[in-house]
């Protein structure tokens, strides 16, 4: 197995993850739902403290998912 591909595989799959959340929930219409269950999501500024996190955990499960049975 080449895990150097698998490795940039997860990456690509990642930027693309991000990149059409990112045209999905920017929209107005999502974003008023955001807004209108503001105490259901995290604001702006506590997503900032979370998201390495989640952007790793994500890269981990792309990984994993790409090299199990």
């Amino acid at each position: 197995m080449n895990y150097p591909r698998v490795v940039l595989a997860a990456l690509g799959a990642m930027v693309a993850y991000f990149s059409l959340g990112a045209l999905f929930f920017t929209r107005p219409s999502m974003r008023s739902a955001f807004v209108k269950y503001s105490t259901v999501y995290r604001s702006q500024e506590e997503m900032k403290t979370v998201m390495p996190i989640g952007m790793v955990g994500i890269v981990i499960g792309l990984i994993y998912r790409s090299v199990a049975p």
